[in-house]
């Protein structure tokens, strides 16, 4: 009995659904907006390429790597910043730097929800702030996330406990916030929320 309103359990090998509660209910999801972000720059960008950090005005209480608005990194420093610490800075340079806009980021983030067969996913930002809009459910995040695992650089991020951003001012060592990475060494990933 699991203390969590919506959850599934999937079978890596064949995708099987070995037990499930409330899977396909729409629910928030914060942060893990982040893997289709991710998504999106793994199939339209190299991971040697060089975006610019794209000015961001965080909240109090939003992660950041602290990026300098022109700063130029590679698309690898920024997946690590985003989906180690959750910066929201690197998710909004990403989506820019695929798109020319957020804006545009976000219709190409449903269409590719929708490509997916991601039925019960809408996002309505690249990083995952809670906004009307912005939703998935553990069936579609489960899906989502095991695409992605196939994906050798990202399955290497994910299972990565800390990190030097090389391209970066400063060369800072970004965390992972997945508690459950650090604390079980059974376990490689994903993302948390």
């Amino acid at each position: 009995d699991l203390d969590a309103k919506a959850w599934i359990l999937v079978d890596p090998l064949d995708g099987e659904v070995l037990a499930a509660k409330a899977e396909q209910r729409e629910r928030s999801i914060a942060s893990t907006t982040k893997l289709m972000t991710t998504y999106l720059a793994l199939t339209r960008l190299k991971p040697s390429q060089m975006l610019k950090a794209v000015p961001y005005d965080a909240l109090p209480a939003e992660s950041i790597v602290g990026l300098a608005a022109g700063e130029k990194l590679t698309v690898r420093d920024l997946l690590f910043a985003m989906l180690l610490p959750s910066a929201n800075d690197a998710a909004a340079t990403i989506a820019v730097g695929v798109s020319g806009s957020e804006m545009k980021f976000v219709a190409e983030m449903n269409d590719a929800a929708k490509t997916l067969g991601l039925d019960h996913t809408s996002y309505a930002n690249p990083i995952g702030l809670d906004e009307s809009g912005n939703y998935s459910s553990a069936q579609d995040l489960a899906s989502l996330a095991g695409r992605l695992l196939a994906n050798d650089l990202f399955a290497r991020i994910v299972d990565t406990p800390k990190a030097t951003l090389r391209s970066v001012t400063g060369k800072p060592t970004v965390t992972t916030r997945n508690t459950l990475l650090l604390s079980d060494p059974t376990a490689t990933g994903v993302k948390t929320g």
